[in-house]
């Protein structure tokens, strides 16, 4: 497979709240400064339905992470 791999960093320094600052890693991670033009003829894919996108989150509280 091919991978395209991006960091985000997120924190809520007031209220401590785990799942808020994963929220904002995942959105500082995917959104800024992403750009994939040109993906779909780089690997060759005809709908881009087929691309998977797999976001892990380290925190250091889990159990405190709301879905």
């Amino acid at each position: 497979g091919r991978y395209i791999i991006e960091f985000g960093m997120g924190t809520d320094f007031h209220g401590q709240d785990v799942s808020k600052a994963a929220a904002k890693a995942v959105k500082d991670g995917c959104f800024p400064a992403v750009c994939l033009c040109g993906l779909s003829e780089v690997l060759r894919l005809e709908d881009l339905n087929q691309v998977k996108i797999t976001v892990t989150v380290a925190v250091p509280r889990p159990e405190e992470v709301n879905p």
